[in-house]
């Protein structure tokens, strides 16, 4: 079986998280751009773990191409920002986290995990230090439950969960014509993997974040909403040969590139170990925080018994997530996301496989005759410091 890249477009992404979208229109999507500016340019509404999102633009691999070659601009409402205050911030989130929080200086930013006592994850997400605050961003769908988890850590310590300043969001901006998009707003260069940089005087953007979770990175923007200057940020990028790309195409680009999400990828049952979070969001050498003594156990022993890995997929029809993977009649391990890659030319996906069948000259079988699969590496992994 052979997967057919001629299939309908939408088809591209397993609908693991991307739900047939709502019934209104786009105008339901809360993102930082204008409505009318995403239906001008023929937006397709979708839910993406339960919330709107702009999930395409009526041409997903033309997105994927542009977000490849040129440079993509993506509404990323499925981000969500929490701010934290107070002069006890960096000591208290330190013993939350799996990251060295105290190690990270102004302008670091880094990925982090909380985990559940057992050493399960709870919450994915990405720190900021400034000079006045600790700002984390997570996933929109668990930002709610990530501050009540916070907020059941607070006792008499001097902090304050707070939201950040009123009317921000985030705009993705991906692909090789990045640095030319920041040097014609006048941004300067890129903030070195690992940083971000503040612009105080800057009307719109606030914030420069530099990220590797697709195949050529790029950078995030955290932008005022409603800001006039948001209509030169898209006229700059399609000024540019680039254009808007969906939550669609950007699944494809951070499943080539290995990178797992929370929700899709980690859930409860995962410790971020088994998901390759080792070296961009877990620090050995740091003092006790929740969940520590799972994290090191397993670095004594050397190993998980299962880990993620890519899958090459060789199937009629992508497999939904949760899929089992067999080797003959035993499971040994899970389909997490699937997805036809324009970079492979075929079906590829993330799972976790049990170490013992992690070898890829085997062919493991899907369940249900879904068709087979063999582990690989994704084709563009990511190694960044801040993916």
């Amino acid at each position: 079986m052979g997967a057919d890249l001629s299939r309908t477009l939408a088809c591209l992404v397993s609908p693991s998280s991307l739900e047939p979208g709502p019934p209104d229109s786009p105008q339901v999507v809360t993102g930082v751009l204008d409505p009318a500016l995403h239906i001008s340019r023929g937006a397709v509404a979708g839910r993406f773990q339960g919330n709107p999102v702009y999930s395409h633009y009526g041409d997903i691999r033309s997105e994927y191409n542009r977000s490849r070659e040129s440079l993509g601009l993506s509404d990323a409402c499925w981000w969500s920002p929490i701010r934290l205050t107070g002069a006890d911030r960096v000591a208290w989130l330190q013993g939350l986290t799996t990251q060295d929080v105290v190690g990270m200086r102004v302008g670091a930013s880094r990925e982090a995990v909380m985990l559940d006592p057992r050493g399960r994850t709870r919450f994915q997400f990405w720190i900021h230090v400034t000079e006045e605050s600790v700002d984390l961003v997570t996933f929109l769908a668990s930002r709610d439950d990530f501050v009540e988890a916070l907020d059941s850590y607070l006792f008499a310590e001097d902090v304050e969960i707070d939201e950040p300043p009123v009317g921000c969001g985030f705009l993705a901006v991906r692909g090789p014509a990045t640095g030319l998009f920041l040097d014609t707003m006048g941004l300067g260069v890129a903030p070195e993997p690992g940083t971000h940089r503040n612009l105080p005087d800057h009307g719109t953007i606030k914030r420069l974040i530099t990220r590797s979770d697709t195949p050529e990175g790029g950078v995030d923007l955290m932008v005022a909403a409603g800001s006039p200057g948001l209509e030169e940020i898209v006229a700059t990028v399609e000024g540019l040969g680039g254009g808007l790309f969906g939550l669609e195409a950007y699944q494809i680009l951070r499943i080539e590139t290995g990178v797992p999400w929370f929700g899709i990828d980690i859930d409860a049952s995962v410790i971020p170990v088994e998901a390759g979070l080792t070296e961009f969001a877990i620090t050995y050498d740091k003092g006790c925080y929740v969940g520590q003594e799972t994290i090191a156990r397993l670095r004594s022993r050397g190993q998980v018994n299962v880990s993620l890995t890519g899958l090459a997929l060789e199937v009629d029809e992508l497999p939904p997530p949760g899929t089992q993977i067999l080797e003959g009649e035993k499971t040994v391990g899970r389909i997490t996301s699937s997805i036809y890659s324009p970079s492979t030319g075929g079906a590829f996906g993330l799972g976790y496989v049990h170490r013992k069948a992690a070898d890829p000259k085997i062919l493991l079988d899907l369940a249900n005759g879904r068709g087979h699969a063999r582990l690989v590496t994704p084709p563009h992994m990511s190694r960044a410091v801040m993916r």
